[in-house]
């Protein structure tokens, strides 16, 4: 995956809040779900991931994301915002509302803000306010009919334990 830009794409900052953008990093770092491409302006950089992070269905499936694409993401993430190009720009990861990629991509920034803002699931989960009656919960890979629904939530759960307990390290991680 390579969220870095080969020429400079930015989005009104001011239109984005008022499209639906949450805040994830005050001032700096925001998600959004439209299918209206931004219009390019100077203060922000926006990109969107939907064709370059899939997932791979068993079946009726869509996601979540494998940890290797979630770690992937992070240090894209990571690199984004450290990088000195963009130290006055706002970043905004914008996504389709077609239900899987909305999901996955919101999964992946709710993923950042667990293993690299070291925040809690809910307090990660709590910033898609606007958006949780619009997200698809997950399906189980089997070939029948689903059993089970999983939701963003869990998966940041699941992620937040897996932290605590040590059985991932960003640091560590070897993807």
């Amino acid at each position: 995956m390579n969220i870095r830009p080969s020429t400079t794409q930015v989005a009104d900052s001011e239109d984005m809040v008022n499209w639906g953008a949450v805040e994830i990093i005050k001032n700096k770092l925001y998600w959004i779900s439209t299918d209206v491409p931004p219009r390019s302006y100077d203060d922000a950089y926006y990109f969107n991931a939907d064709d370059e992070l899939t997932y791979e269905p068993f079946h009726k499936d869509f996601g979540p994301l494998s940890i290797a694409l979630t770690h992937r993401y992070c240090c894209e993430m990571v690199w984004l915002l450290n990088d000195s190009q963009y130290e006055n720009v706002k970043i905004y990861h914008w996504t389709s509302t077609r239900f899987d990629s909305q999901a996955n991509m919101a999964a992946l920034m709710g993923a950042f803000q667990v293993i690299i803002l070291n925040w809690t699931a809910l307090e990660a989960w709590d910033r898609f306010k606007p958006y949780h009656s619009k997200f698809v919960p997950f399906w189980d890979a089997s070939a029948g009919s689903c059993t089970y629904n999983l939701h963003i939530l869990e998966i940041l759960q699941g992620l937040e334990i897996a932290i605590k307990l040590g059985w991932y390290s960003f640091k560590d991680f070897d993807v």
